[in-house]
């Protein structure tokens, strides 16, 4: 028999959760949860959605239970929190964190039980998990979640091969090899080899940065082609739609052949941001190939929190308040904007997440 599970569905710039409520208890074992990551976020047979996001309360029986599943720590941690964060890829990989997706759950704490900021735990899979604090805005208009000071990336994510360091907390790669068949960068150029160059840094995700505007990409001009439809001129001929294709070909080739050729430096991978500066009033643009997906997202947070920390860190942006456009959501909202805050205390995410869907899923175990 199908167990009936309660379900909300989120998006948040284009990324699209199933959430499922567990504070009130478990739904579901643990070894059932990366299960069903796979049915429900299957478009086809299930709701359709990036990932499946679980919330539930923090204590110590709940966090020993995910320990005697998968075995992420030597010993239950004792940690004060009052809800645990996890996120699950669709192949049922249990991710570390998401910007989208906390800025979801904290509006779905608003909706539900009146919360208006409580403190979550996030980075499960690491030996040393993050207590990270979330809520809503005061005039309801958008939800944030402070996802601390951007640091390097942990040990325990990385090869035995050391990345340079930029400063303390960022470390740099440079002239990272990406191959090319024959006539693949044509007609931009008769390459077969490129160079990248990025910034990396950990927002509870890893991200590598790369500024197509600077020294990022070894062959010139492929700036206005990954840009190319960002005052919106998806209508226009067939050589301009040929060139907004070509740029979302190569951001995926970029992040794909990285995340498979370079596994010895990022065992579990690494999102890479394309991004763009100068814009007027110091706006900042960038597209985002996420690791847990393998391929191009429409707006990643940790993402845009890399982009700004690295952007105010490698070019001297001092600003009260930073702003991220997300590229590829901006095709479909085009007045889509992420705002990043720094403060002492920790780097403040905002954005407008929507609740578009609440149901009932017929489960199949």
């Amino acid at each position: 028999m199908p167990r009936k599970l309660p379900f909300v569905k989120y998006t948040s710039y284009g990324n699209n959760f199933v959430i499922l409520d567990e504070t009130g208890g478990k739904l579901l074992s643990e070894k059932a949860l990366a299960a069903f990551a796979d049915q429900a976020t299957d478009i086809n047979f299930g709701v359709g959605a990036d990932n499946l996001l679980v919330i539930q309360k923090c204590t110590r029986s709940v966090l020993a239970e995910i320990n005697d599943a998968f075995h992420y720590w030597k010993e239950v941690p004792d940690i004060d929190a009052e809800y645990v964060f996890r996120m699950f890829e669709p192949n049922g990989d249990e991710a570390l964190c998401c910007g989208n997706g906390l800025m979801c759950i904290a509006h779905y704490l608003k909706q539900e039980y009146g919360v208006n900021d409580s403190t979550i735990v996030t980075e499960i899979p690491l030996q040393e998990p993050t207590v990270t604090l979330l809520g809503a805005a005061t005039d309801a208009a958008r939800n944030w979640v402070n996802l601390g000071i951007p640091r390097r990336l942990p040990e325990s994510i990385v090869g035995p091969e050391p990345l340079p360091d930029y400063g303390d907390d960022i470390q740099k790669i440079v002239d990272m090899k990406i191959k090319f068949r024959q006539h693949d960068l044509a007609p931009y150029s008769n390459e077969l080899q490129m160079t990248v160059n990025g910034y990396v840094v950990f927002t509870g995700e890893p991200h590598m940065v790369v500024f197509l505007d600077h020294d990022g990409l070894s062959v010139p001009g492929l700036l206005d082609v990954v840009f190319a439809d960002s005052k919106g001129n998806r209508g226009a001929g067939p050589i301009f739609r040929q060139r907004i294709r070509f740029g979302t070909w190569l951001l995926d080739r970029v992040g794909y052949y990285i995340n498979t050729h370079y596994r010895k430096l990022f065992p579990i991978g690494m999102s890479v941001s394309f991004v763009r500066t100068g814009l007027d009033g110091g706006v900042i643009e960038y597209r985002c190939y996420e690791r847990g997906i393998n391929k191009e997202t429409l707006a990643c947070g940790t993402g845009a929190m890399a982009v700004a920390y690295i952007t105010s860190k490698v070019l001297g942006v001092d600003e009260s308040e930073i702003t991220i456009l997300p590229h590829r959501c901006r095709w479909f909202k085009p007045d889509a904007d992420i705002r990043i805050e720094p403060q002492e205390e920790g780097w403040v995410l905002n954005g407008q997440p929507q609740r578009i869907m609440e149901a009932v899923f017929l489960y199949q175990e």
